[in-house]
């Protein structure tokens, strides 16, 4: 049947009147069926925003409750500290009504009444004693007030700054001397006492080596002569330092070392400042040193303080 009416549909006029019925109950049950899904959504949106309306809410009543606990405490506070205020202002009330009342019981020659207890000041049944914190805080404010602490203190601190200061001075009195020449019986006081000794300012720095030569001698033996300046670059005297002098291979390796200190090369213990100091001393090989060394192809002048 339903084929049959598919086929007629396109000429009406033809179309049998039981296709046209079922035509209409078909329409009919479809509209019905998506008013009735229609309405399950709606139903749906609608239970959700209702779930979400009642959480709002009970977050509120929370809120509320919450506000309305702290404003209970709050005013229990409050009432609780008016109410020891009134206590305290009635206990002042009733001791100066028995103050009065026992000076009404004597006798009035003096006629000069001594001067009631100010309102503020409770007796000392009614004052609330201190707790054991409290106690300890006023007794160690107390102790760290008193004079002979005080005392003590400050002259720990004045000793302390004076021991610095001598550690320091101690530590950099070559260095002082050194800039300070006029200091330098006080120093030698100082030292005297402590042990120490005063000795030129060491600055390697401020020590270059000028004009550096290394020779064999004209006599042909094993016989060379080492020749060098040096040069004081600091405004203070500097103490003279030590040579050491490094004959080198041809893979600049160092075969043979020699350490002359200034009284070897005829120096001088004190390097004067912005000065030089030139020196030239003869230097003689042993023949085993000069039968075991490899061909020198160079060397190397170095200062330096022992």
């Amino acid at each position: 049947m339903a084929a049959t009416c598919e086929l007629t549909a396109a000429v009406p006029e033809h179309r049998p009147e039981s296709c046209g019925a079922t035509f209409a109950a078909t329409t009919t049950a479809a509209s019905l069926a998506g008013l009735a899904h229609q309405g399950s959504r709606n139903g749906g949106i609608g239970q959700r925003r209702r779930r979400k309306h009642e959480a709002a809410q009970d977050r509120d009543q929370v809120q509320m409750q919450k506000a309305l606990r702290r404003a209970r405490i709050k005013s229990a506070k409050i009432a609780s500290a008016k109410a020891r205020d009134e206590r305290t202002a009635a206990k002042a009330s009733a001791s100066m009504v028995r103050q009065a009342s026992e000076l009404d019981g004597l006798d009035g020659d003096s006629g000069a009444l001594p001067l009631p207890a100010p309102l503020h000041e409770a007796e000392d049944s009614d004052r609330v004693p201190f707790s054991g914190d409290e106690k300890a805080d006023r007794g160690t404010e107390g102790f760290w007030q008193r004079g002979v602490v005080r005392f003590a203190l400050w002259f720990f601190a004045v000793l302390a700054v004076l021991l610095f200061v001598a550690q320091v001075l101690h530590h950099e009195r070559n260095g002082i001397v050194a800039r300070q020449p006029n200091l330098r019986p006080a120093f030698a006081a100082m030292c005297r006492l402590t042990g120490c000794e005063l000795t030129a300012l060491r600055q390697i720095g401020d020590i270059v080596i000028e004009g550096a030569a290394f020779a064999r001698e004209k006599t042909g033996n094993n016989d060379y002569r080492l020749s060098f300046t040096l040069r004081n670059g600091a405004t203070v005297p500097l103490a003279m330092p030590a040579i050491e002098l490094s004959l080198l291979d041809t893979q600049e390796r160092a075969v043979v070392r020699r350490v002359l200190a200034a009284s070897d090369y005829g120096a001088p213990t004190v390097l004067a400042a912005r000065s030089d100091q030139a020196a030239s001393l003869p230097l003689t090989l042993s023949a085993t040193e000069a039968a075991t060394l490899p061909s020198i192809a160079g060397y190397r002048v170095e200062a330096f303080y022992p």
